[in-house]
């Protein structure tokens, strides 16, 4: 009886730093503070002792280290083609604020297949913000975000872990029960 209690209390602290992921970006940093990662504009940490996690910002968005948050990108800020994607790395959290002037964009992403660099381009659309009404859009590419305008301003969104946003309700659902923009545009085609 007395081995058993001397193994629990060697190796439960033990299982509990294996099973911790520590990263170096969040030694001097306050808990809740989200702290850019570096040679990756999409990337984030966000910095909760044990809790702590990295993740990737939007398309056609990168993370702003000052603002503590991901802001749509107007081609000046991330440069996707010297900017290598981990699988690690997920998109997540909340995002942005920034004045929509353009209504299409073309972005241009990158992909490294080893020894070359492929390119490739495709159109995105934003919605357009009026300056006197608040409104809410499905973001296309991913469940989890959504577009807000408010006042004039763009702001792309997330909701809470395990939540996506559904378009018909315009609110935050559990990812089991919500009607995707992107699994409803797919089943139109």
């Amino acid at each position: 009886m007395h081995t058993n209690i001397v193994k629990f209390i060697f190796f439960v602290p033990l299982i509990l730093c294996i099973h911790a992921e520590s990263f170096k970006e969040c030694k001097n940093t306050a808990d809740g503070t989200f702290v850019a990662v570096e040679n990756n504009c999409l990337g984030y940490i966000y910095c909760m002792g044990d809790d702590s996690y990295t993740d990737l910002c939007p398309t056609d968005t990168y993370f702003d280290a000052e603002q503590q948050q991901c802001a749509i990108d107007d081609g000046l800020h991330c440069n996707r083609l010297a900017t290598p994607l981990t699988e690690t790395m997920v998109q997540q959290n909340e995002v942005t604020q920034t004045h929509p002037t353009i209504s299409s964009t073309r972005t241009t992403v990158g992909a490294n297949t080893g020894t070359q660099l492929v390119s490739t381009t495709a159109p995105s659309k934003r919605p357009q913000c009026k300056p006197t009404a608040d409104e809410y859009f499905a973001y296309p590419q991913r469940c989890e975000y959504y577009y807000r305008c408010s006042r004039g301003y763009l702001s792309i969104l997330r909701c809470s872990f395990g939540y996506g946003w559904d378009f018909q309700q315009n609110k935050c659902l559990p990812l089991k029960e919500v009607q995707c923009y992107r699994a409803a545009r797919r089943r139109l085609y």
